[in-house]
């Protein structure tokens, strides 16, 4: 990326004011050394896929803690990574039961659910507003 500034320029680097990428390390290093003026924002993609990894973590955490084994397969996890609304009924109660039987995943669940609905607002002033409020549409 140092070369792309480069050929860039100084003068129209200065003018970058965001800068869009994904979550490599040398992405963000680049930027920051070049156009550090610049907001950095990530790709949906990949914040999500740091929130649902940070989320099974969690629920094999869970499951160990809970019965006491080290056996990390659960049939949970199916119900914790896939978005609710692609769950089937059978697969939405048992996601809401072992939401209501574990207060640590369910909070880990709902600030994953929530962040991922940041990039279906049209504003900024709504994106705040419900990061503040805890509601959403």
């Amino acid at each position: 990326m140092d070369m792309f500034y480069e050929w860039l320029g100084q003068r129209k680097s200065s003018k970058i004011r965001l800068a869009v990428m994904d979550m490599w390390k040398a992405f963000e290093e680049s930027a920051r050394a070049n156009i550090p003026q610049a907001a950095i924002l990530y790709d949906k993609f990949h914040v999500v896929k740091h929130l649902g990894e940070a989320l099974d973590t969690i629920r094999k955490q869970e499951y160990t803690r809970l019965a006491g084994r080290t056996d990390r397969s659960s049939r949970s996890e199916v119900h914790v990574v896939v978005h609710k609304e692609n769950l089937t009924l059978p697969g939405r109660k048992a996601l809401k039961k072992l939401l209501t039987a574990n207060k640590r995943l369910n909070t880990a669940y709902l600030l994953k659910e929530s962040f991922g609905q940041l990039w279906d607002y049209r504003t900024e002033g709504w994106a705040r507003r419900s990061s503040i409020t805890g509601r959403h549409r």
